[in-house]
């Protein structure tokens, strides 16, 4: 059986690849909604990661990394809300 790990590589892969294409296809047609679409989806990547990576580390009950990981997210969480506030 496949490991969490290995799902989230392909998960995060196919993700990258598709925002990519979404960009691409509003650069050619002009659209940029669809090229919204497609920064959203890159923005949204990392935190993808930083998450499933949490999770990960849970599951396999390396706490120390869980914390990085959840402190990590809190960050990322909090420059949103920040970013937000300051509109």
């Amino acid at each position: 059986m496949k490991s969490t790990s290995f799902y989230l590589e392909k998960f995060l892969e196919f993700s990258t690849w598709s925002a990519t294409a979404l960009v691409g296809l509003g650069v050619v047609t002009s659209n940029m909604l669809i090229i919204n679409i497609g920064i959203g989806a890159f923005i949204l990547i990392p935190v993808c990661r930083v998450v499933g990576l949490g999770l990960n580390f849970l599951k396999e009950k390396d706490y120390q990394m869980t914390l990085i990981a959840g402190f990590v997210f809190s960050v990322i969480l909090f420059s949103f809300l920040f970013g937000l506030i300051e509109r």
